[in-house]
């Protein structure tokens, strides 16, 4: 891998962590739908953001998209 890609992999990451971080405060305030975005943009960034798909899939779930929940991730 070269010096590139690995910094390009690193911005990806940054961005999705920081994603995260404004869904985590969107859901905190229990604005769903914002949080939701973020955290889909997230797993956009980063499909194997752990705690971005741990917190969509409990948005989901809350708004009673369980099965959605299970065939998206």
């Amino acid at each position: 891998m070269t010096a590139r890609y690995l910094s390009a992999m690193s911005a990806q990451i940054a961005q999705a962590d920081s994603l995260f971080l404004e869904g985590h405060g969107l859901y905190t305030a229990q604005q769903w739908e914002g949080a939701e975005e973020k955290f889909r943009a997230a797993i956009r960034k980063n499909p194997d953001h752990p705690r971005a798909i741990l917190f969509l899939g409990l948005i989901l779930q809350n708004q009673r998209k369980d099965y959605a929940a299970v065939l998206e991730l």
